[in-house]
């Protein structure tokens, strides 16, 4: 896909920082953390798209601090945006973000950390963008259960059954538990004998994540042979870790980012699911510009919303796909 890039002006906000382009319609958009690698794409593809769109957009970094969050919402209202895009820091949260943009009547966009259905009825200029979680865990699982059958020499014990260690995004978090049971689920679905051996959060970060999988090694009686993360960084993390103690696990993580594309082609890692951060971030730019100029948000688009739910599917991706 050919994309057009321009450079935008870059103006500090705070602990928010915005991206001028050359239009009336600014769109405020705030994110639960800069750092996570995911979110970085999101905002890389917006920024391309936002001149095409006609859009001023202006970012701000939640820092993964709700309150935080509250307070740039409140501040970009006050700038007088045609549309707010929101990235929750908890999903839960979503009632005091949507009070906010009622009182101004302005329309919000959640992506990628859904606020559920009570959420988007509650308020009818309401939106969501992003993908079904369940569905990357079950993706996960059923590209597990294959390469384990085309691969004998996973089983290291020669038991027959999946040792695995798993890297959760968060406790409680909706996403990370929803993939999380969904590998579980599918398991028993296909019928695979699985044994889950750890289960630990290390907050969507690599860094957390291969410290995780360091210590895990390091025990001992390890008998991990398989090692699942909700994303690529965590994913990454565990690739890091196992390479520096000389041992070759397969790893499997969710987003297909770059470097973990890059990972998959070098074969040291096993797979991943696609989350499409690019069609995401385009239906976003799309249905702002829609709603700016007062039209159905996906009138024109390349995208239908059910609901006002839009939900990208997830892709398996594994070497094979990439050659």
């Amino acid at each position: 896909m050919k994309t057009s890039y321009f450079k935008p002006l870059v103006v500090a906000m705070g602990l928010g920082f915005s991206v001028s382009g050359y239009a009336e319609t600014r769109v405020g958009i705030t994110f639960y953390h800069h750092g996570d690698d995911f979110i970085q794409l999101m905002k890389k593809e917006m920024s391309n798209k936002a001149i095409s769109h006609h859009l001023q957009l202006l970012f701000n970094d939640s820092q993964n601090s709700q309150f935080v969050q509250n307070n740039q919402v409140e501040g970009l209202l006050k700038q007088r945006i045609n549309v707010l895009a929101v990235n929750l820091v908890y999903p839960h949260a979503w009632d005091t973000v949507l009070g906010k943009a009622k009182e101004k009547n302005v329309p919000v966009i959640f992506f990628n950390r859904d606020p559920g259905e009570k959420a988007i009825a509650s308020y009818n200029k309401a939106y969501y963008v992003g993908a079904l979680p369940e569905e990357a865990g079950r993706l996960q699982a059923q590209m597990i259960a294959k390469q384990w059958k085309e691969n004998p020499h996973y089983d290291l014990n020669h038991d027959g059954k999946i040792q695995y260690a798993l890297l959760k995004g968060e406790d409680f978090h909706p996403d990370a538990e929803i993939r999380t049971k969904a590998v579980m689920n599918e398991f028993k679905k296909l019928g695979v004998t699985a044994e889950q051996l750890a289960l630990e959060p290390a907050y969507w970060r690599k860094h957390i994540a291969k410290e995780k999988v360091a210590a895990w090694l390091k025990t001992d009686h390890n008998r991990i042979e398989v090692i699942i993360a909700n994303n690529d960084a965590m994913a990454i993390g565990a690739v890091e870790a196992t390479l520096e103690q000389g041992k070759t696990l397969p790893i499997y993580g969710v987003d297909a980012t770059p470097e973990a594309l890059t990972l998959i082609q070098q074969g040291k890692l096993a797979g991943t699911v696609r989350n499409d951060w690019m069609a995401q971030s385009q239906a976003i730019m799309a249905f702002a510009e829609n709603l700016a100029n007062g039209k159905p948000a996906d009138a024109g688009t390349a995208w239908k919303l059910k609901n006002r739910v839009l939900r990208i599917p997830y892709i398996s991706v594994e070497k094979k796909d990439l050659n």
